[in-house]
């Protein structure tokens, strides 16, 4: 497998060759990646979870290390009922919708 050649420092991110990662996460993450993509497009971003997460990872590049740990830390000890509202009746599970992107 080869490296991938380094993209023009002129390049829009957003233009760029994409790549395929696996993330395996937990699925109160996932919803709430949902919910996120929701609130942004009601902000009239039009945007997907893919292009959401990518923002997401570009916006903490210029974090810190001690910030990066401090994140991971709150992500850590954070629980489900901290991101995501209580539903009401616990086996109903959320609708998706649009692009997963």
């Amino acid at each position: 497998m080869s490296t991938p050649k380094c993209p023009p420092p002129d390049e829009r991110l957003s233009d760029g060759t994409p790549c395929q990662i696996g993330i395996r996460w937990p699925t109160a993450v996932d919803q709430l990646l949902d919910v996120l993509v929701k609130r942004a497009n009601e902000a009239g971003t039009n945007c997907n979870r893919r292009e959401l997460t990518a923002s997401l990872v570009v916006e903490s590049h210029a974090m810190s290390g001690v910030q990066l740990r401090n994140m991971l830390i709150r992500y850590r000890q954070a629980k489900v009922g901290d991101i995501l509202p209580v539903p009401n009746d616990a086996t109903t599970e959320p609708a998706r919708r649009g692009s997963r992107g």
